[in-house]
């Protein structure tokens, strides 16, 4: 696993309140746009879902119907059966995209800022450039910084793993039609 992203020591020592506030509010605004990506992922997996859900259990309707009617495993209901299957796959990989995972949200617990580091009277007594800066302060938004930092890089993983497994489930459900006529011709020449 990768070493946590710091904010190297050389610009703590430089750093003023405005310009880790400045930071600290382009960090927030950078997850916020990353979780509201999430959401739209999800939202259009489960419209995707819903898609092949519909178009599962039309198929299998299909199915039980022609069965009952024909009694025998002709081209139509074997082509039926192996789409419902191909259909169910994808249900299989989008399944992943809407459970619950692990994400990682704007703001911090209170608990996060009360700590014996934070409120180290050594904080206080750090020289800088500017004496009038407010070291703890700097510091709550450094370390806020940092986590940001760090749920950003394992929000946009995620995101990313989602976007693929989205990206695969709508190429194979484009891909179905054409899916059916080869195996129709493949079930002709078999037969």
């Amino acid at each position: 696993m990768s070493k946590r992203w710091q904010i190297p020591d050389e610009y703590l020592s430089k750093i003023s309140l405005n310009e880790a506030k400045f930071v600290f509010e382009h960090a927030e605004k950078k997850l916020k746009d990353i979780v509201d990506t999430n959401i739209l992922i999800v939202n259009r997996t489960t419209t995707l879902v819903t898609v092949t859900v519909g178009l599962l259990v039309g198929l299998i309707g299909f199915s039980i119907n022609h069965w009952i009617t024909l009694r025998e495993f002709d081209e139509l209901f074997t082509i039926s059966i192996f789409t419902e299957l191909y259909l169910f796959v994808i249900c299989l990989i989008l399944k992943d995209n809407i459970q619950a995972q692990e994400y990682y949200v704007i703001g911090a617990n209170p608990t996060l800022f009360f700590t014996e580091i934070l409120y180290n009277s050594e904080i206080d007594k750090i020289e800088t450039a500017d004496p009038e800066k407010e070291q703890r302060l700097i510091y709550m938004y450094i370390n806020e910084i940092e986590n940001y930092q760090f749920r950003i890089e394992k929000n946009i993983e995620t995101n990313e793993n989602r976007w693929r497994l989205f990206n695969a489930s709508l190429k194979a459900l484009v891909y179905l039609p054409f899916y059916i006529v080869v195996m129709y011709f493949i079930l002709i020449l078999l037969r």
